[in-house]
């Protein structure tokens, strides 16, 4: 977590910054309950976003910033299958960072619009999770992955189960 290329994010995206902070650990979680490569999920949870603003910055490709980076191949493997189109979603792992990004993302968007007009009914986060992952199933993108329906199943009861972490993200 205090690796360099996260940390100095810390101060110059925080909204990046946080979305890989938060989707890392629903990643590690999840991966660690379902028994699948805990560290390859919390890399790819870091970084799934990280490693593209890395790109742009530098002008580089995602696998020569991991190669300069030493992140092991399956980390390298989950990071090109969240963001190039041409790789279509394999590994279990980057099934639940993908899942968790989108879970993510849309809470912390529903809670800065909700900052912002405080008149805003209470959202059911939980109700939330379990709508994102459903659209996500039924869009078909994860057809091609190794991740089998138990998975999934799983999946949905981790994140809308986590009532107390949706308050702590409120909060910050």
């Amino acid at each position: 977590q205090e690796y360099e290329m996260l940390a100095k994010y810390k101060t110059a995206d925080k909204q990046l910054y946080y979305n890989a902070i938060h989707t890392a650990y629903f990643a590690e979680k999840t991966a660690r309950i379902l028994h699948m490569d805990v560290d390859v999920a919390k890399n790819g949870g870091y970084y799934h976003r990280i490693i593209v603003s890395e790109c742009k910055k530098h002008d580089k490709t995602i696998e020569q910033i991991c190669s300069e980076n030493k992140f092991p191949p399956k980390a390298m493997a989950l990071l090109q299958e969240y963001n190039y189109k041409t790789h279509k979603m394999r590994m279990k792992e980057t099934v639940v960072v993908y899942l968790a990004d989108a879970v993510i993302s849309s809470i912390m968007y529903l809670i800065s619009k909700n900052e912002e007009d405080e008149s805003k009914a209470q959202v059911d986060y939980g109700k939330l999770a379990t709508a994102v992952i459903r659209r996500k199933i039924d869009s078909g993108i994860l057809k091609d992955s190794d991740i089998s329906l138990r998975d999934l199943g799983g999946i949905e009861k981790i994140f809308t189960g986590e009532k107390l972490y949706y308050d702590f993200l409120r909060r910050e």
